[in-house]
């Protein structure tokens, strides 16, 4: 029996509010934003790439080249865009990655995917203590249990994950899981950057043709 095919969401639809920019379009290497980092990383890995977002949050012509879905339950967090793109798609397992991981990269992502295992619910990476709901892969199974949750009334994908028989995956180097929320985390992540060069899934300025245009 054939594997759910996996695509990959990529989450931005927060306010930002207390990093007081949009975290997706921030640069940690010149010129190329956190969306367009990850819409390479995802190419290469040939995962196909959703931007996800709140409605209104971008105008129709900025980026078409990425692919969106618009979350019709924007006021609810990550668990209300997760079952957006399961309504676009109720077949596919969903790669939920959010916008403010800026030390991770392609070698975690292709370590997810390989650690994949399809008859359990999802396959979380497990950090400090806990499943992550924002770098896990959710099978069909999980989506479809979320729906009959989000009908009772459950707003928590932190909730859902961990109450289900998720595979729980180590992660590869605990100092990249930095969620950076803030400009004070963000100059923490621009210092621990520069020490790093794996997460390039291409040299851009060699091969800036492998980097999303505009």
């Amino acid at each position: 029996m054939s594997q759910p095919r996996v695509q990959g969401l990529f989450l931005s639809g927060g306010q930002s509010s207390r990093m007081g920019a949009d975290k997706a379009l921030l640069e940690y290497d010149v010129g190329v934003p956190e969306l367009l980092r990850w819409k390479a990383i995802f190419d290469e890995l040939a995962v196909p790439f959703y931007w996800s977002q709140r409605p209104g949050q971008y105008a129709d012509d900025f980026r078409p080249c990425i692919l969106r879905i618009v979350d019709q339950n924007p006021a609810f967090g990550p668990l209300g865009a997760l079952l957006s793109a399961h309504q676009r798609d109720p077949d596919a397992a969903w790669l939920v990655l959010a916008c403010d991981w800026p030390l991770l990269g392609v070698s975690d992502l292709q370590h997810l995917l390989d650690q994949r295992h399809p008859e359990r619910a999802a396959t979380s990476y497990v950090h400090e203590g806990y499943r992550q709901p924002l770098f896990s892969l959710y099978e069909p199974r999980f989506l479809r249990t979320a729906v009959k949750a989000w009908e009772g009334g459950q707003r928590s994908l932190q909730r859902l994950l961990q109450a289900s028989d998720a595979w729980e995956v180590a992660v590869c180097d605990a100092g990249n899981f930095l969620n950076v929320n803030n400009p004070l985390q963000r100059e923490q992540a621009l210092r621990q950057r520069r020490k790093l060069d794996q997460w390039r899934p291409v040299n851009y300025r060699e091969n800036s043709s492998k980097v999303p245009k505009p």
